[in-house]
């Protein structure tokens, strides 16, 4: 790169003009260009804004995708703001009887009560748990079989379904029953297709003499020692 000295001369030289000899001004040394973080400094480069990371969660401190409601730690719902609900100890189970209140307050026709009834009781260990009567043609086997004798024939072949909630608990939801599901001593059929949370207690009533109480399980003597 060449250098004009005072005289108009051009210099190869940067100290002493190569024609005359006067001594050549200093040069500016060229100053970089000021880097700033994030920004493209090629012509034609993309600009590449780092990506802020979520806020960690504020129950477990545990990183997650801000795609993501639910923290895979510990369940805190970052929609509503609040922690997973605490599931109850113990265990739950349903009770299986024929409830002769209960079929005479319906009144099903055609249908006999059963004497005499052995109660039985099912433990509740799955997310869901299907009530109804076992159908090979429709593949159909619920865990609350009440299509055994005696068979309640106003039960459905895939009548209701025992749902088990964030808590522990369990909530009950018709499938579309012929004749219906009510709870407790509401003559009403709870709407189909639509969760109804029980608690401990609860009757649920099916059919034409079927009841099945929701109940905790009472501990066995091995598990209080």
């Amino acid at each position: 790169m060449s250098t004009i000295c005072p005289n108009g001369h051009e210099s190869v030289a940067s100290d002493y003009c190569d024609q005359c000899g006067l001594p050549l001004p200093e040069q500016p040394s060229a100053t970089p260009a000021p880097h700033v973080s994030g920004l493209a400094t090629d012509v034609g480069a993309t600009c590449e804004v780092p990506a802020v990371a979520p806020d960690p969660c504020p129950d477990c401190g545990a990183p997650h995708s801000s795609a993501q409601r639910f923290c895979e730690a510990c369940g805190y719902d970052f929609v509503n703001r609040q922690p997973a609900p605490v599931k109850t100890s113990g265990r739950w189970e349903a009770v299986i009887a024929a409830d002769r209140d209960y079929f005479d307050r319906v009144a099903t026709g055609g249908v006999a009560f059963p004497s005499p009834y052995e109660q039985r009781t099912v433990e509740l260990d799955l997310q869901e748990i299907r009530i109804g009567r076992t159908s090979e043609s429709r593949s159909l086997t619920p865990e609350i079989d009440l299509g055994t004798p005696p068979e309640d024939l106003a039960v459905s072949r895939d009548h209701a379904v025992l749902l088990e909630q964030p808590d522990g608990s369990y909530a009950v939801l018709d499938r579309g029953s012929t004749n219906g599901t009510t709870i407790n001593d509401d003559r009403a059929p709870i709407p189909r297709n639509l969760p109804v949370a029980l608690a401990d207690g609860d009757r649920v009533h099916v059919g034409a003499w079927t009841t099945i109480t929701i109940r905790r399980a009472h501990p066995a003597a091995s598990d209080t020692r």
